[in-house]
């Protein structure tokens, strides 16, 4: 047969696509299992040790129910609804909007939570009353918000709510509070206005 060097190139080009997959997957292992991008439904997919990156744009809020989960935004992460949290869970780099006057984050009784490097945000202008909050941790929780950022104006509530009369079950370090309001019950170390 001779030589026809169109064949040798589709080989080549076809090897290389493999390659790139190859890499590719292998690339995806490193940044989490499950990798939910714009438009996917937010879904827990196991019990124990779940793991997910949720890519940037805007998306409804989500349940967490499981032990020892993170949940990793990047940066265009936004989630406009509440969230709530009922295992262990750590979420990292995203932006949380509070929906009116709702919490964007519940921590229930029964959780274990860290949030990491987000934006906590509540409307410019929003009426806001003195059961108002941006993240509430129901008695019995464990909350520990570390270099977070809390935007908008609250003239009544609290940004940060612990029900539970314990200051050492909900702890704020290092974070930025631009809201005017403080937080109930809360170990605040290093906090800026």
């Amino acid at each position: 047969m001779p030589y026809d060097p169109r064949n040798v190139a589709g080989e080549n080009i076809s090897r290389v696509f493999q390659e790139v997959q190859t890499e590719l997957e292998n690339l995806k292992k490193l940044v989490g299992r499950f990798v939910f991008l714009r438009g996917d439904q937010f879904i827990e997919r196991s019990n124990q040790d779940f793991g997910a990156v949720i890519a940037e744009g805007r998306r409804p809020g989500f349940a967490l129910k499981t032990d020892r989960s993170v949940t990793t935004g990047v940066p265009g992460t936004v989630v406009e609804t509440q969230v709530t949290i009922d295992g262990s869970a750590i979420l990292r780099n995203m932006t949380f909007i509070c929906e009116g006057n709702t919490p964007a984050i519940v921590v229930a009784a029964t959780a274990n939570v860290i949030l990491d490097g987000c934006h906590i945000v509540k409307a410019e202008g929003e009426q806001s009353g003195a059961d108002d909050n941006y993240v509430t941790v129901e008695d019995g929780g464990y909350l520990n918000v570390v270099g977070c950022m809390f935007h908008g104006a609250q003239t009544t509530g609290y940004v940060v709510y612990n029900a539970s009369p314990h200051h050492h079950h909900v702890d704020v370090t290092g974070c930025v509070n631009r809201t005017g309001a403080g937080h109930r019950h809360v170990t605040v170390v290093g906090e800026v206005p």
